[in-house]
């Protein structure tokens, strides 16, 4: 997956497979890291995977 694959599937928010643009997506497992979470992911329809990196980036306070 080059660069610009990566920037316009994140700017997807990730509902589009970042190599044949299909919507039909699964993800395979998840792991927890302590630099984030992975998530192991593949289109249905053209069947490449590539592993999907979530990582803390705010917090708010729940004030009730």
């Amino acid at each position: 997956m080059n660069d610009q694959q990566k920037k316009e599937y994140i700017a997807n928010r990730g509902r589009y497979c970042p190599y044949c643009g299909s919507s039909e997506l699964s993800v395979i497992a998840g792991d927890y890291h302590s630099t984030g979470q992975y998530y192991n992911a593949e289109c249905d329809d053209c069947h490449k995977k590539w592993c999907e990196v979530y990582t803390l980036t705010d917090v708010e306070v729940d004030e009730e």
